[in-house]
């Protein structure tokens, strides 16, 4: 598990301090222990998922660490086992993902589920070039692994 802290280039809450959590497992300890990073920081906005890492395993006793946070769940991968352990309150985003030379800059394939189905399609103001192994090259790196 990778934690950063940063600002959100993308959609509604771009430029709010997050911290990203980058891992496929999250259990309870591991909750606990993104809670007691962002109360050190002073972040109160979370994004699983982040680096384009899926969670695939998780409990409903971590996620409910984080209800009434502001969560977003980032996944391409939206299965039912998932989905029914994550609090009502989390955003959802379902990344799609395609080959960047098939994109390339033209639109982030991303499906925001909260109120209505959006796609990103600000993409092209977020440089790649500023993206090293998954992060922003501005974020800072709390939790290493």
């Amino acid at each position: 598990m990778r934690i950063w802290i940063g600002n959100e280039a993308e959609g509604q809450e771009r430029g709010a301090r997050t911290m990203f959590v980058e891992a496929r497992v999250i259990t309870k300890r591991r909750a606990r222990l993104v809670l007691r990073l962002a109360e050190q920081y002073a972040v109160k906005e979370f994004y699983f998922g982040a680096g384009k890492k899926d969670i695939i395993l998780s409990s409903k006793a971590a996620w409910e660490c984080f209800s009434g946070a502001r969560t977003k769940l980032e996944t391409s991968r939206p299965s039912r086992a998932l989905m029914t352990r994550i609090c009502p309150s989390f955003r959802v985003i379902v990344r799609r993902d395609f080959p960047e030379a098939y994109l390339r800059r033209a639109i982030v394939p991303k499906f925001d589920y909260q109120t209505a189905v959006r796609v990103y399609t600000d993409y092209a103001a977020n440089s790649t070039e500023e993206v090293a192994d998954g992060m922003y090259k501005k974020d800072k790196m709390i939790w290493p692994e």
